[in-house]
């Protein structure tokens, strides 16, 4: 089996015995120059099998599957070594004993022909004709015929029906055909017409179809002075094309004809596989016969059906549609497999297209062997087409197609696209459509972000079909991001019992009796697609399969149906299955075993409605679950098999695709050897990184790590893939798993030179905390430090200077503030701007607190412009929450919700779930602040669910500073004693204050005497001024005067603020409202505490905060209450 083989360097050296062996014609062994007896029938077929592999080692699973058809005795093993070993006293005869074999070498895990380039006739022959192909007309001939010469029967002759030999057979029988229509197109250029028709003759008369071969016959007996024979050869060829296929013959054979009746041939063409007289490729090779699969016909496109039962549906999109000039819109289909969302968007797609709107489409492909941004690439081809580029456009643009530099990649090919529709639309409405939406990748969706903002005001609308059920988390965070421009979601409905009527009749059930129809409707429950499998059962089995005998589920139908297919056409579909719903024809017909049969399953697929035909070269399966049922139905040992030969077939004709051959030397397991696997797969998630498929490229590069030990990789290599899978993983926002990883690998380089790598390899934006329960490492900081020591590098010692930051901030303000200044001055005139911003990063940290707060303008507004020079989709958004924290803390709540808009805008996909949480959490403190406390509450619990789910270190502990902040809001703090207890162990020391004010509040003045902690450290960091003022509620509620006189002087400062809004996450409320209190406890003047007071309240009233206000006037009237002098 062909799917078997794997793939390894051809073993050729030119020593050893002089072996050859002939397989075109029957199987044939020279040694020495002497003709030798190759041994009996499973003797032969092993020579032979290797053969077929041309010096690439066969596994022994393959070998004994191959040799006993499926079916292998319970000792296969050991027979095969009694074969092999046969075989090598036939090639090697002189070998001593003992000594290795040469010709028939072991190589695990099998073996393979290790012979001279031309000792394999098939070899030999092929190089032959490839070497021609650049020869002048003379030599050419010469050469060609010396090809030929190499054959004396069919290939593989008494083997070619044999599974493992039958593509390779057809292959050389292919190049065959080939060779003789270059030696006929060479004789014809030498002037030599009658040389060149025998051979034409006899091609044509075994291959009437094929229009290649009969174009120059026809020349050839042209050119010799025979007419009426040429025109004699393209009546009967018009007539064999209408008999046989139903076509007229193509625009090159019917140009030939006029011109022959012309008498105004022109020269042959001189390139191998031109058309006759216009230069056009014509088919010569494995897909030549079958246009009707890979090519259009020339008869026009099919009809577009009438769509059955989605008026309503239909009408909503027209609805949209007639708005488009008022702006980008995104509607959204969903609905289960098989319920008719793409049937939907192709009937209003071809309704647009009518009324002279430009339409595109990309379909988003299973994403585990697909190139990221592969539905864009669909899109812009399309574009194109019809709208070309300006120049700078078109470079952008080859972004899509050109691995560069990860994120910056995926941020430039996102305003091109922009560019390119936004010009596309200036001539008229725009129509998107994103088929399969549930299947896109990080970039598939940070560009459509990307294009629907980036358009907003352009006639564009984007259409996106979706299974609702199988949304990800990626995709859920970028529709949560395109809340506002989505202007409609449609959901489809189950059709009703008359739809079901239609849907019968239309597909060959002639008045289904009422009884049938409500059966079907309700065994279907609706869905178009499985009626339209049944309707084909019934049509080809009797009402009574619908009446008696109705499937459980749409997959039993399609099993039906399939059933019915000839077995070699299942056999063959089953094959291309394991290439996914989308294939090129090429891989397919590789995969399908021979060519002919796979040929006739692709043309009896596209017939039965199984496969369609969605471009040059290109097929589909008709449904997902088509597909999915072919693979599912397939053995698993089968099926890994399947994907060694799908890997194969890649390698041999899209060797560059790395994601899709990484896809399936993962699935292949163990039918790939590691070494290869382990190359093909790094490659796939090296791949997916630049093109911004982080979390792809996560899954490729951990199944990376552990093929490194089986593939005997080097701990150099095996480290520096454990960077690049911390890297990706952080880059998804998985913060959980990518520390985990990168301590994982400072296991591994623990004593290496590559531990500075290791160190610094979490290699992504960081906005809030990276650390497991805000607890240090400090093994980590040790080794840190160490590296500091012992390099000057700019680079390497920024970014470790960064990670030090990331450990540290919260715990050591002073390390922190003189490792961000390092960094920062290393960079202030560094040209890589990207290192800037790493750098900028980590001073955030520093200017968090309350010392250097003044720097946070300047961060994040370098942050922003030195972004925007790299490219950085990340840095932009992270320069953002800066400047969002900023303009919170100028109590500008509206300037600080640009900022968090526009950080949603520009995160990339690996961010967006981390931006959309603090985005939401802003939001919740804007609904505390305005005394909307159960939404606030409902947000903060909604958002650190999502935050734990998704990776995000600590995200728990938001949930626990939120709830507190609305219960303290409430009067209500009492009820988190039992949250905070829960959570003790986890949290930092800190957190004593926060659990000390909840007994208070409760009544439990003792515990909260017991867990009060006031002389802890807090970190003068983004919370310092929040921690500081419920450190200073509880000194008041204990009475502690020495703590309340501390938090005063500390506090004062911050009169005039809301405690901890510059977080942007949550406030205590005024600081001035504390103060008051403070004044009281430590016997400050009566008047200071007055002033605080009313200071609260206009800082109330400038925030929009209703109850902090309130609280404040209530303190107030108490003091004019105590003394009249006191006015509210």
């Amino acid at each position: 089996m062909i799917e078997a083989i794997t793939t390894y360097p051809v073993r050729v050296d030119g020593s050893g015995p002089d072996v050859r062996v002939r397989v075109l014609g029957p199987l044939r062994v020279d040694v020495g120059g002497r003709t030798v007896d190759a041994g009996g029938g499973r003797q032969r077929e092993l020579l032979a099998r290797l053969a077929v592999a041309g010096g690439d080692v066969v596994s022994t699973d393959a070998l004994i599957d191959d040799l006993w058809h499926g079916e292998p005795p319970s000792k296969a093993l050991g027979a095969l070594q009694v074969h092999v070993s046969r075989l090598r006293r036939v090639l090697e005869p002189d070998r001593p004993p003992r000594a290795p074999a040469s010709v028939l070498v072991s190589d695990p895990p099998g073996y393979a022909l290790a012979l001279a380039p031309d000792a394999l006739d098939s070899r030999r022959f092929a190089a032959l004709v490839e070497s021609a192909a650049e020869l002048p007309p003379a030599e050419a001939e010469s050469v060609l015929g010396e090809a030929l010469a190499c054959w004396s029967g069919a290939a593989f002759a008494g083997f070619s029906d044999a599974s493992w030999a039958a593509p390779e057979a057809g292959r050389l029988e292919e190049l065959r055909l080939v060779a003789t229509e270059r030696r006929a197109r060479a004789r014809l250029e030498l002037a030599r017409p009658d040389a060149a028709v025998p051979d034409l003759e006899r091609l044509v008369h075994d291959h009437p179809l094929r229009e290649g071969a009969v174009a120059l016959l026809v020349l050839a007996l042209y050119r010799a002075g025979r007419q009426a024979d040429a025109l004699t050869v393209l009546h009967r060829t018009r007539r064999l094309l209408a008999d046989e296929l139903g076509v007229d013959p193509g625009p090159e054979l019917r140009e030939l004809e006029r011109a022959v009746l012309a008498h105004d041939v022109t020269s042959p063409p001189a390139a191998s596989g031109t058309g006759p007289a216009t230069g056009v490729e014509a088919p010569t090779g494995p897909t030549a016969g079958i246009d009707a699969v890979t090519r259009p016909t020339g008869r026009g496109q099919r009809e577009q059906p009438e769509l059955v039962g989605r008026a309503t549906e239909l009408d909503r999109l027209r609805r949209r549609a007639d708005r488009v000039d008022d702006g980008t819109q995104l509607v959204l289909v969903t609905a289960d497999a098989g319920a008719g969302k793409s049937a939907l968007a192709a009937a209003f797609a071809a309704e647009r297209a009518a009324d002279g709107w430009t339409v595109v489409t990309g379909r988003c492909p299973e994403a585990a062997g697909a190139p990221p941004g592969w539905a864009w690439r669909e899109i812009v081809d399309a574009v194109l087409a019809t709208h070309p580029a300006d120049p700078a456009t078109a470079e952008r643009l080859a972004a899509l197609e050109d691995a560069g530099g990860a994120g910056e990649r995926t941020f430039w090919a996102g305003r091109a696209v922009v560019d390119l529709l936004a010009a596309a639309s200036a001539d008229g409405p725009l129509l998107v459509v994103l088929d399969d939406l549930h299947r896109a990748e990080g970039e598939t969706l940070q560009i459509l972000r990307a294009a629907v903002t980036g358009l907003a005001g352009a006639p564009v609308l984007v259409l996106a079909t979706l299974r609702g059920a199988e949304i990800g988390q990626d995709l859920e965070a970028a529709l949560a991001a395109l809340a506002d421009p989505i202007a409609d979601r449609i959901g489809l409905a189950p059709l009703g019992t008359g739809d079901v009527v239609m849907l019968l009749e239309r597909h060959g059930v002639a008045h289904p009796s009422p009884a049938t129809a409500r059966l079907v409707a309700e065994r279907t429950a609706g869905n178009p697609l499985f009626v339209r499998e049944l309707a084909r059962l019934i049509a080809s089995e009797g009402v009574a399969a619908a009446e008696h005998t109705v499937p459980a589920g749409v997959r039993d139908v399609l099993r039906r149906r399939l059933a019915r297919l000839p077995g070699s056409a299942r056999s063959a579909l089953s094959r291309i299955a394991v290439l996914g719903r989308d294939a090129d024809v090429d891989v397919a017909l590789e995969l399908a075993g021979d060519p002919d049969t796979g040929l006739d399953a692709l043309e009896i697929g596209v017939l039965s409605g199984l496969l369609l035909e969605p471009g040059p070269g290109r097929i589909r399966f008709s449904h997902a679950l088509v597909c999915d049922t072919l693979y599912e139905d397939v053995p698993r040992l089968r099926r890994a098999r399947l994907h060694a030969a799908a890997l194969d077939a890649l390698v041999r004709v899209h060797p560059d695709d790395a994601v899709p051959l990484g896809h399936h030397a993962l699935a292949a397991g163990t039918a790939v050897a590691p070494d290869l696997a382990l190359d093909l797969v790094e490659a796939a998630g090296h791949s997916a990184a630049a093109f911004g498929g982080h979390r792809e490229a996560a899954r490729f590069l951990g199944a990376a790590v552990g093929l490194a030990g089986p593939a005997g990789a080097s701990l150099d290599r095996e480290l520096s893939l454990r960077c690049a899978l911390v890297t990706a993983l952080a880059q998804t926002g998985d913060g959980f798993a990518a520390i985990a990883a990168r301590r994982d690998a400072m296991a591994r380089a623990r004593g290496t030179d590559r531990i500075s790598d290791v160190l610094v390899s979490y290699d992504a934006p960081v906005s809030w905390t990276i650390r497991p329960d805000q607890r240090v490492d400090r093994d980590l900081v040790a080794l840190l430090e160490s590296e500091l020591d012992r390099t000057t590098d700019v680079a390497l010692r920024t970014r470790l200077l960064s990670a030090l930051v990331f450990e540290l901030e919260g715990d050591d303000d002073e390390r922190v503030r003189s490792a961000s200044a390092e960094a920062v001055a290393l960079t202030e005139d560094h040209d890589d701007p990207v290192l800037r911003c790493v750098a900028l990063n980590g001073r955030f940290f520093a200017a968090l607190g309350p010392d250097l707060w003044h720097e946070m303008q300047s961060v994040g507004t370098e942050l922003l412009e030195r972004a925007a020079e790299a490219g950085h989709a990340g840095y932009t958004t992270q320069g953002h929450h800066v400047l969002c924290m900023v303009e919170a803390a100028r109590h500008d709540l509206d300037g600080a919700q640009r900022h968090v808009d526009a950080a949603i805008a520009a995160a990339p996909a690996g961010q967006l779930g981390m931006t959309l949480g603090w985005a939401e959490v802003y939001s919740a403190m804007r609904a505390l602040i305005a005394g909307d406390l159960e939404r606030a509450e409902a947000i903060y619990d909604a958002v650190t669910e999502r935050l734990v789910a998704t990776g995000s270190v600590n995200g728990y502990a938001m949930g626990v500073v939120g709830r507190f902040v609305v219960r303290h809001a409430q009067g209500r703090l009492g009820e988190v004693t039992d949250a905070l207890e829960a959570l003790a162990d986890r949290l930092p020391p800190t957190f004593g204050d926060f659990r000390a004010g909840a007994f208070l509040a409760a009544g439990r003045p003792d515990r909260a005497r017991e867990v009060w902690r006031p002389d802890s450290f807090l970190s003068r960091s983004y919370y310092w001024l929040l921690w500081t003022s419920v450190r200073a509620e509880v000194a008041v509620g204990l009475g502690d005067v020495e703590v309340g006189r501390r938090c005063y002087d500390e506090l004062a400062g911050w009169a005039g603020m809301l405690a901890g809004v510059s977080s942007g996450t949550v406030t205590l409320g005024p600081v001035d409202l504390v103060l008051a209190d403070l004044a009281a406890l430590v016997g400050r003047p009566y008047t200071e505490r007055v002033a605080h007071l009313r200071n609260a309240v206009a800082v109330a009233d400038a925030a929009g905060a209703p109850l902090w206000r309130a609280r404040a006037e209530k303190a107030l009237a108490a003091l004019a209450a105590e003394d009249p002098t006191v006015t509210p």
